[in-house]
This record gives C-alpha cells, structure tokens and sequence, in this order.
C-alpha cells in the first residue's frame, strides 16, 4: 500500500525513496547523455587594453558624476560627459531616449550610442550602464567600472592605426539597469533596430572591490531566452586565456528566469549575449557595500578591470570573424566543454520529477482545492496592480 489511508498521502519513507531512485537515474543518465565541446583555444597576445586608464575613467565617472540615478541631473550629466568622450574619439555619437516609471512619475532614458563602423553591415554590442540607485553615492563597483571599461575599449579600437575591422562595434553606455535593464531593453526592442544584424552582445556590469578571485559569465534572458551554447564558450575561452578562472552561475539563472544584469533582454528576443562580472575574493566585504554608500572608488583595483577589459576586447576581436550563428538555448552546461542537448534535458528532468508526478496521482486532488490556493494568490496580485494604476503607492516600470 504506497498511501496512508487517513490521508491519501504517500507514506514519507516509500516518497523519499521514489525521489533518490529518481536522483541516482538522472546522476546515470546525465553521465551516459552529456556530450563534449571542448572550448575554443585562444590567444590573449596583442591586447591593448590600459588597465590603469580605465582605472582613472572609472575614478572619473564616481567622483566627478555622483548620484547618477536614471532621470536625476546626476545621470544627465554623466550622460552629457560620456557622449562627449565618445565624440572625442571620433566615433559617431547620438542619445537613445525612452521613458520609464520610476517612483510614481514617468522619467526619461538616456542611452549613450556611439558606433564604430565595419566594413559590412553586421555589428557587435558592448554595453555598460553607468546609472545607479538611490541608495548609493559614487556607486564606483556598481557600475563606473563596467562604464570605465567600455570607455578604455573605445579608446583602444579607435586609436588602433590600421585596424581593420569586418563588423562594426556599437557601445552603449546605458541608463536604468538598476530599475530592470530598462534601457537595454528599450534598445533592443526599439522598432527598426536591425536586430538580425548583431552577431552578439557583451555587457560589462562590475568589479567588486578587493582581490579579483574569478569571473562570472552571466548568460540568462530576462523571462524567456538563454545565451547559446557558441557564446558561453567563447566567453569561457576569453577569461581562461586572459588566466582567470569562470565562476559558475548557470542553475540559479535557469530556475529563476529573471535576468540581473543587461544581456537578458537581449536574450530574450534571441540576440545571443552574456554579461561580465568579476568577483572579489572577500564576497563579505562586497555584500556589505553593494548599493549603499560605501561602494567607493578606494576599493577598486586595477586587477579586477584588467581581467574584465581584456576578457572582453579578446571576445570583440574573435567575434569580428565568427560566423553570425542563431541556435536552440536549451542545451544545460554541466561543466566547462560538457553540456546536454535539449532533448536529453527534457528527458532528465521527467525521470528526476517523475515522483512528484505520481505523488500527485495518488493523492485526493480536486480543482476546488487548487482554486482556493489560486484565488487568494490572483486577487492580491490584481489588488497590486489597481492600487498602482490609482497611485495609491508609488509605480515602477517592473512593479508590479
């Protein structure tokens, strides 16, 4: 008898066992179905990026443009400032505006656009956001590095005497990243963007303070979407041969689904991306400052933005001759060079919910009970939604 006869219940000894059997035949079939893909091998000789002078960007942006957040004068004028450093470089240089809410009034967007032609019509993205929340000063971690590096990437590619580029590259320094990548997603979905055009898009969202320990590649997409397998490894295969080591974020990006940093709206209209971190080796001390006063320029090192410059001038380089590839994102990466096809992923995650599948079918289940489970859940989100829309609390873009 697998139930309780009280409860219909299964018996919570025969569950548990249900549930490592069903582990142990997705550990074995995991093994028997991964497939290999070695990562690309690359080489790291001839990069130009100036660890030190992305270093004085950085210091440049968090002391000089404090308080950037999105429609404060702040963020205008680092706005203002970064377009300037742009045009100085020779590079073609415009805003993209857009509109969010943003404590309970429409704000306005500012990206800062400047694009560095190629020989054809197809184009690479590298993006940084340079605003911040409320509740931060200088926000130097969070994000005046990623922006000080995009500005010594653009100083490196424009200044190269006869480089040649076959793709252009598009950076884009990008405002509300902090309130749900809403300028990177206002980019990305304006109408007439030749989104079939971008080979890819790296984003460079921040170098903790402190002693580098590795680097972390985001790849999720903001709900649906996920980087390609192609992507991933090549971003891998750029922080290994710069010595660095990638630090693994993938199982909490697909169970969540909801991106953190800009390569997910990208993503989620299939536009391969992936985002840069650098991790410090003192997670402690970086919690302690993230979004508050405390994230200062002091902290940062120039270790930390050399690992992220040069692991994103590497990708830029290779993606300039890489084949323009659309493929399926469901593949699930076990490890460097080890990965499961999407039907293998499908078929793994049957076996390990199979006992909550059958738990399901042996208990007394009725639709009323999930509808008085769901009702409650419906109204109070409905409830969230009117009050809004009757500033009865202040709105955001994402809320609720």
């Amino acid at each position: 008898m697998l139930t309780s006869r009280s409860t219909g219940f299964l018996k919570p000894g025969l569950y548990l066992l249900l549930w490592l059997v069903a582990i142990c035949i997705t550990a074995l079939l995991g093994f028997l179905l991964a497939r290999r893909a070695p990562l690309p091998s690359l080489s790291a000789e001839g990069l130009r990026f100036d660890a030190q002078r992305a270093l004085d960007n950085t210091r440049r942006l968090a002391v000089e443009y404090q308080r950037r957040t999105t429609g404060e004068p702040g963020a205008e004028r680092a706005a203002d400032f970064l377009r300037s450093w742009f045009s100085s470089l020779g590079l073609e240089t415009r805003y993209h505006d857009s509109e969010m809410w943003l404590a309970g009034r429409r704000v306005r967007v500012r990206n800062v656009v400047a694009v560095h032609r190629g020989e054809t019509d197809e184009y690479v993205v590298l993006m940084a956001h340079y605003d911040a929340p409320f509740t931060t000063e200088q926000a130097a971690a969070d994000n005046a590095t990623g922006a000080g590096v995009l500005m010594e990437l653009a100083r490196t590619q424009s200044s190269a005497v006869g480089l040649r580029r076959r793709r252009g590259l598009v950076y884009i320094a990008t405002d509300a990243e902090e309130w749900g990548q809403i300028g990177a997603r206002n980019y990305v979905r304006a109408p007439g963007l030749p989104r079939e055009r971008i080979v890819a898009a790296v984003s460079l969202d921040c170098v903790f303070p402190g002693r580098p320990a590795g680097m972390g590649v985001a790849a999720g997409g903001q709900g649906p979407g996920f980087a390609p397998l192609w992507l991933r490894s090549l971003a891998e295969a750029a922080v290994h041969a710069n010595a660095w080591k990638t630090i693994e974020q993938e199982l909490v990006e697909r169970a969540v689904c909801i991106s953190v940093t800009e390569q997910g709206p990208f993503n989620a209209l299939d536009v391969p991306a992936v985002d840069l971190v650098v991790f410090p080796a003192d997670r402690g001390t970086a919690r302690a400052i993230y979004h508050t006063p405390g994230d200062r320029i002091e902290g940062i090192r120039p270790e930390g933005l050399e690992a992220m410059g040069r692991t994103a001038e590497l990708m830029a380089r290779e993606l300039d001759a890489a084949p323009l590839v659309r493929e399926n994102a469901n593949y699930l990466r076990l490890s460097p060079g080890t990965y499961l096809l999407p039907t293998a992923t499908l078929l793994l995650s049957l076996v390990l919910f199979a006992p909550l599948f059958y738990g399901a079918a042996k208990t007394h289940w009725s639709p009323l009970r999930t509808l008085r489970l769901f009702l409650p859940l419906a109204g109070a989100y409905g409830g969230l939604i009117v009050a809004a829309r009757l500033n009865l609390f202040p709105r955001y873009e994402l809320y609720p």
